[in-house]
């Protein structure tokens, strides 16, 4: 670092992790997250690093050490807007492996500690694909009725998902009335 004693340097190291990221060049993007924990621990972008870290690591493909750092991130991290991506990442982690109660868990917690979060609809369409799949489309009426009321994509594939976890159901008429 050029300018250690900078106020912008924390930043700097940031940026140049995310440029490394969309570049495809994970193993420098984690580097430069890790020198700013190391280096800057109390940083404002702290929260940001470490999340980034996790995230890289699952695009580097290390999910397992994605979760583990995920895992730890969710009792660390300070910032409300980083709490809610770990545990939305960690969810997706868990149905990308085919690990739906895992994913169920968390997007539990994501729905329960971020009511009207920024993937709150998503988080319930992929809650409900997890709850047909194990079976406990008696849920899922009670997650999705308030969503297919809405005239919107969202709404439509609420209640798709509905129509379907009717018919597991053996609930035919409620079935064919939302389809």
């Amino acid at each position: 670092l050029l300018y250690p004693k900078s106020k912008w340097v924390d930043d700097a190291l940031v940026l140049m992790g995310n440029c490394f990221v969309l570049k495809g060049d994970y193993a420098n993007a984690i580097r430069k997250y890790e020198e700013l924990l190391k280096f800057y621990p109390n940083s404002e972008r702290a929260d940001e690093a470490k999340f980034m870290s996790a995230y890289t690591r699952v695009l580097y493909g290390s999910t397992e050490e994605a979760l583990a750092a995920l895992q730890d991130l969710q009792d660390e991290i300070k910032s409300k807007r980083w709490q809610e991506h770990v545990v939305f990442l960690a969810g997706r982690i868990y149905l990308k492996n085919g690990d739906c109660d895992g994913a169920i868990d968390y997007y539990q917690t994501y729905l329960k500690s971020f009511p009207g979060g920024q993937k709150a609809v998503d988080v319930t369409l992929a809650l409900a694909d997890c709850l047909i799949k194990v079976g406990r489309q008696s849920e899922v009426a009670k997650l999705l009725e308030p969503l297919a009321t809405k005239q919107d994509l969202a709404g439509s594939m609420a209640a798709i998902k509905l129509g379907r976890a009717y018919r597991k159901l053996g609930q035919d008429d409620k079935a064919l009335d939302i389809f």
